[in-house]
């Protein structure tokens, strides 16, 4: 039963969140980025070459049993069963990230090839790889002095300061010897309830992220992690608008709703309110701002409008797409510029207070 939280629309379903979770590794383990890209470029150069996609997939997958990749047979093998039961679309969303499955929703449309629907979602992946690494490098940092700043306390309250009480009267001791002995003898002795503490929260922040839509988010959008979820979902949200014009399918009602649907819920209601700005008759760029939640950024729904009363504009919007990407790698070093220096602070208050400890339990030896 879904939870409701009150700033928070409905939560995600438990059995809905596994099984997204459970569909990810199951990429992971069948095809990751780049062998999805190898992938799906490969059955554009076979049907391009004459084959048709019976014919490429069967290529496919004998090039995968040569390589002795069983889980990504296991993969094409589904595609190609899919293929012949008319259910291509329906196989591939099992299989592929949102952004890259709902290329093909366009499958069997009018005159729209096969070729161009794999070429499209290609690029879709190459493009998110490529500002995720972008996201994971801003984050690393971060990371890392979070863990070695509870690993250090841990270490202290195990080691350093049982010792230094057996040589000394811990009566005797400095109050901020005190205070760090008990906090990081507290953290031993529930190593447990930290972690899980440390699991609830990251828990509650993804729900937040991924499902509150409501008052506030536009603000919070500015910081992290908001604004990382801002920044991967908004330009997927733009590359695959850009993808479906590239290859001719309008920005209609019908298009916004499939996106609509395989979208988490912050997305949906982004995209919904987009989708209703259109419906009154507002031009793509004119329909995002009078969304009024600066989704999926303030600066490229000002270029977009700029651009819509050009040929051919999605084209160059896929050009400004990239030095998005690259502008939003600095935004995000300087956001998280900022938890990295609270954070080493941090580190060095807790080496401060280890080496104080030692120097005033020393002084009650000598």
């Amino acid at each position: 039963m879904a939870v409701r939280i009150a700033f928070l629309p409905a939560a995600p379903r438990l059995g809905d969140i596994w099984t997204g979770v459970a569909r990810a590794a199951l990429r992971t383990i069948a095809a990751g980025t780049t062998s999805r890209v190898d992938i799906f470029f490969m059955i554009v150069g076979l049907l391009r070459a004459g084959l048709d996609l019976r014919r490429a997939l069967g290529t496919v997958i004998r090039t995968a049993e040569t390589g002795k990749r069983p889980a990504q047979v296991a993969m094409l093998r589904s595609w190609q069963r899919a293929l012949a039961d008319a259910r291509l679309p329906e196989e591939l969303s099992l299989w592929l990230p949102a952004s890259e499955a709902v290329i093909f929703s366009a499958y069997g449309r009018g005159a729209i090839q096969p070729a161009v629907l794999f070429e499209a979602a290609a690029r879709i992946a190459e493009m998110k790889a490529k500002l995720m690494a972008a996201v994971v490098k801003s984050l690393a940092m971060p990371a890392v002095l979070t863990v070695s700043l509870f690993v250090f306390l841990w270490l202290a309250g195990a080691y350093v300061l049982p010792v230094l009480g057996e040589l000394s009267d811990s009566s005797r001791w400095a109050p901020t010897t005190v205070v760090f002995h008990d906090l990081s003898s507290w953290i031993v002795g529930n190593e447990i309830t930290v972690a899980a503490g440390l699991v609830a929260l990251v828990a509650t922040l993804w729900v937040a992220v991924i499902s509150w839509s409501g008052r506030g988010r536009r603000t919070a959008d500015r910081f992290p992690p908001f604004s990382l979820y801002r920044l991967i979902t908004g330009w997927s949200f733009l590359a695959v608008m850009a993808e479906f014009l590239r290859v001719g399918i309008d920005l209609s009602d019908d298009t916004f709703l499939r996106l609509e649907q395989v979208s988490s819920p912050y997305v949906r209601r982004r995209i919904a309110a987009i989708r209703r700005q259109m419906q009154q008759g507002h031009p793509f760029g004119r329909a995002m701002r009078l969304a009024g939640a600066d989704f999926p950024d303030p600066s490229m729904i000002t270029v977009i409008e700029a651009l819509q009363a050009l040929p051919d504009w999605h084209l160059q919007m896929v050009a400004f797409l990239n030095r998005w990407i690259e502008r939003s790698e600095r935004v995000l070093a300087a956001q998280l510029g900022a938890a990295r220096s609270v954070l080493m602070v941090l580190s060095a208050a807790v080496l401060a207070a280890t080496v104080n400890s030692m120097v005033d339990v020393m002084g009650q030896i000598r």
